[in-house]
């Protein structure tokens, strides 16, 4: 949500505001970093089937490689921004969509996790609707691209705008591995 703010404090030429909005993003991945370490311990020591522990491992896994994908992102908008490169509102308006549309694939994969130990098949269809998001931001991440490229010759845009768009992406697809690994999990218990 932070990298959303900031994206739309940048299409409002709000710089100042871009910023504080990538600070508190860099602050909850730290934070979500923390979260990793100490689930982690909790699953070493805990009393869990193997295959429940490996399972659960791999899931806090895939949701810290969300915050760590959308930190990559956050960080080339702030290089973005302090380098000051003109980038045409047409492309702020697609990293705008894109990121709108992660920010509903992380909804998405909250829902299934709160779904999860309660009701299996608010699991399953929380798990859809993660995978059908993360669809729509593959669809708009090459319309992006073409975008991005016919939009500036500049290659160092090109090239920040790239990573950028690299990284919203790849958090959507660990939102994605994330909601399967829950199914996974919801269907072997059925």
């Amino acid at each position: 949500m932070e990298l959303d703010k900031a994206i739309g404090a940048v299409v409002k030429e709000n710089n100042s505001g871009a910023i504080d909005a990538l600070h508190r993003l860099m602050m909850r991945e730290n934070e979500a970093d923390t979260v990793e370490r100490e689930l982690f311990n909790e699953l070493r020591r805990g009393e869990l089937e193997p295959k429940d522990r490996e399972d659960l491992m791999h899931l806090v896994k895939r949701m810290d490689l969300i915050a760590d994908w959308a930190k990559v992102a956050g960080r080339n908008l702030q290089i973005l921004i302090e380098i000051e490169l003109h980038i045409p509102k047409e492309v702020w308006t697609e990293f705008k969509e894109i990121c709108k549309n992660v920010v509903d694939c992380a909804r998405s994969l909250a829902k299934t996790v709160e779904a999860f130990g309660e009701d299996a098949d608010r699991v399953i269809r929380n798990s859809r609707e993660t995978n059908r998001i993360e669809r729509v931001i593959d669809d708009l991440y090459y319309r992006t691209k073409k975008t991005m490229v016919r939009s500036t010759a500049d290659p160092r845009v090109v090239i920040l705008l790239n990573d950028f768009l690299e990284g919203m992406e790849n958090a959507s697809d660990y939102c994605k591995d994330a909601a399967d690994i829950l199914s996974v999990m919801v269907l072997g218990g059925r």
